[in-house]
């Protein structure tokens, strides 16, 4: 079991091997997002235990949210009352939506960055949309809507009781509203092991992803698991089922070595925080994208 980070110098030591295909292909039918989080360079050399993604919660006394598409959630959220944090992570929606495949070699495309960009400050100029990670107006019920990670589900429950909704994103495929993915902690396997042990080895990797060894470490941890279909909860395994098929993997590791997300982050803020005007912001993420 290690962290995401310990992979890539286990590799490159030859501390661990790669996943065999079949047990590869017997894991796909549980999430796939739980092995691409943990593959370099296309090679799959472990397993997520847990994931952890933006979930979009909602009250139940305040609104039956049913979004077919990105724009009609735009326009419900400012009905109701959206808090959402001013990161890349919390809005990366609205650019994959302009942009399907963003994180290439080619990095976001300028249009896509100034629709990105121009729907955020739409938002931040939007008396009911707050974008905050303070959720107490979500708790207080003056807003209706919430966007805030996977792991707060356990705390906000605790807090607002059956009155909590977790809502499936708006519309389905790549055309949709995608979250980035983050898997910790990792489960690799030896290099340096018989074949009887590691035979034993790809068995407990995929019970450790089966649907009861899921929900029991969901309800001790309380932290999302790779595979959601264990959550008792049908609302919520529907949400985040449709949310890690359509997430996309973190790290994104372009081998220009550019941090995308961490450009993006710093533009989101300033955008939405301090008015920085979107074609400005997207200069600013090329000049940083384009760092040698």
């Amino acid at each position: 079991m290690i962290p995401r980070l310990e992979l890539l110098p286990l590799v490159e030591s030859g501390l661990i091997q790669a996943l065999d295909e079949s047990l590869i292909d017997s894991l796909m039918a549980y999430q796939p997002v739980a092995l691409f989080t943990a593959a370099l360079d296309g090679t799959v050399y472990g397993v997520s235990l847990a994931t952890e993604f933006p979930t979009l919660y909602y009250r139940r006394s305040l609104l039956d949210p049913s979004f077919t598409s990105v724009e009609e959630f735009l326009v419900q959220a400012k009905v109701a009352g959206l808090i959402i944090p001013p990161t890349f992570a919390a809005t990366a929606g609205l650019l994959l939506t302009a942009d399907p495949d963003p994180f290439d070699e080619d990095g976001p495309s300028p249009s896509a960055l100034l629709s990105y960009f121009t729907a955020l400050t739409d938002l931040a100029t939007s008396p009911s949309a707050h974008f905050t990670t303070d959720p107490n107006l979500f708790l207080s019920g003056s807003a209706g809507l919430l966007i805030a990670s996977s792991n707060d589900y356990p705390q906000l429950a605790s807090a607002i009781g059956h009155d909590l909704g977790v809502a499936t994103w708006p519309g389905h495929g790549l055309s949709s509203w995608r979250v980035p993915v983050q898997g910790e902690p990792l489960i690799a396997i030896s290099l340096n092991i018989t074949r009887q042990s590691a035979d034993a080895a790809n068995q407990f990797v995929a019970y450790l992803l089966a649907p009861d060894s899921q929900a029991l470490w969901f309800a001790r941890t309380g932290k999302t698991p790779a595979n959601p279909y264990a959550v008792p909860d049908r609302e919520l395994a529907a949400a985040w089922g449709n949310a890690l098929r359509w997430g996309f993997p973190l790290p994104i590791a372009p081998e220009s070595g550019v941090d995308i997300p961490a450009a993006l982050d710093l533009a989101v803020q300033q955008v939405v925080l301090q008015g920085l005007p979107p074609s400005t912001a997207v200069e600013q993420v090329q000049d940083a994208l384009s760092v040698p």
